[in-house]
This record gives C-alpha cells, sequence and structure tokens, in this order.
C-alpha cells in the first residue's frame, strides 16, 4: 500500500491478477462450478479484496450447479434480441463497425505473438480473449524488467504503450456498461466479475502510465 492507502501493484501480480479474471469468465460447466465454490479460487478473490476493499470478500454464487448453470447462461449467453449482459465488445461499441473491432484486436494479439487459450469459437472480441490479452502483457512487461538486455527499456515502453493503448481504446471503453448491465442480472456474480475486471483494468492502465511516465 501507499501512503493513500493504495495497493502497489508490480507487473507479474497484475499478470497473475488478469489471468484469474480471465478464469472468472470460463463456460458454465459443472468443472467451473466446483472450481468457483473451492478454496483457490476464493484464496484469489480474497487477495484481490485486499486491493479493493469495497468488494465482498467472497463470490454471490448459487448452491447448486444446475442453479448456476441456467443463472449463467442466461445472464451471458442467451436473451432475445441479445443476453442481458453480452460479454462482448461489439455489442456495446457502437461507434465501429464489427469488422474494424475484430481486426484492431486480432492486430494486437498478432502484433505481440499470442495464442490465445479460450476457446476458438469465441468472438476475437470477447472478454476472456481480451483479459487473457492483458495477463500476457504484463507478464512480457515483468520478463522485460527483469532483463538486463541493453534492449530491456525500450521493450518495456513498447509493452507499456500497448497496454495503454489497448487497455482505453478496447477494455475501458464498454465494461462500465457491461457493469451496468449487470446490476439486475440472472446471475448475481456477474456485477462481482465485471467489476473486478474493470477495477483490474483501471488498475493496469495506472501501472502502465506510470512506467511510461518513469
Amino acid at each position: 500500500m501507499n501512503e493513500r492507502g493504495e495497493h502497489q501493484w508490480d507487473a507479474l501480480e497484475l499478470a497473475a491478477a488478469f489471468s484469474f479474471a480471465h478464469e472468472l469468465f470460463r463456460p458454465a460447466e459443472r468443472e467451473q462450478y466446483e472450481w468457483l465454490i473451492g478454496e483457490t479460487c476464493a484464496e484469489s478473490w480474497r487477495y484481490l479484496t485486499q486491493a479493493f476493499p469495497h468488494f465482498q470478500d467472497h463470490l454471490d454464487l448459487p448452491p447448486a450447479f444446475g442453479d448456476f448453470e441456467s443463472r449463467f447462461i442466461a445472464t451471458f449467453d442467451v436473451g432475445v434480441p441479445a443476453p442481458p449482459v453480452p460479454i462482448l465488445e461489439s455489442h456495446y461499441n457502437k461507434r465501429d463497425p464489427l469488422p474494424k473491432i475484430l481486426h484492431e484486436n486480432i492486430l494486437f494479439y498478432q502484433q505481440f505473438g499470442l495464442r490465445l487459450s479460450s476457446a476458438s469459437n469465441e468472438s476475437a472480441d470477447h472478454l476472456r480473449h481480451q483479459l487473457e490479452f492483458v495477463s500476457y502483457l504484463f507478464s512480457l512487461l515483468a520478463r522485460a524488467e527483469a532483463s538486463s538486455d541493453p534492449g530491456t527499456p525500450d521493450r518495456a515502453a513498447q509493452i507499456c504503450q500497448a497496454l495503454e493503448d489497448y487497455l482505453s481504446r478496447h477494455l475501458l471503453s464498454w465494461l462500465p456498461q457491461a457493469v451496468a448491465a449487470a446490476q439486475d442480472a440472472p446471475l448475481a456474480a456477474a456485477r462481482q466479475i465485471l467489476e473486478m475486471a474493470l477495477e483490474l483494468s483501471r488498475a493496469g492502465l495506472k501501472h502502465a502510465s506510470k512506467h511510461q511516465v518513469a
């Protein structure tokens, strides 16, 4: 914590936090539910709530898998004309055509050599892909910061610029709307996990911006 009580992140910690956030949005399968209600997930969530104390220290999840599955699907996947809370950038971005949104995301992924581990049937602007990419960039930044190679400062600056551009142009351009849409979602935890993704994105942008100034 700094003198204002703010958590002091490092790049490796942010890489792990974004990776954890990515895992929160895996499809509603039994294995996912068991992980969400298990101690590994609970411990990671409690750790993040120390950085963001306004969060509850636990996820508000249904007591049975069947209820979780139906609520998850009714929140993120199914609805007329769209689910209550789509987790696709293109649903909220009405300024740019879909091909441009997808192309920009893909270009970012390709520029830094990311091979997405998320399900291949998810659109390039899906939240899981975006969180995975930011986690990947922070892992690259941590590696650059630990390197003694003479080109390290330039590499780190390049990664931080990419983080600034990507977070501001993509995640932070639509996550606030998704958080608002999740206010009365069938899955109560939807707002919690979306708001966590939003707070991490803000923290990530602040970290990258400070690195650029330094």
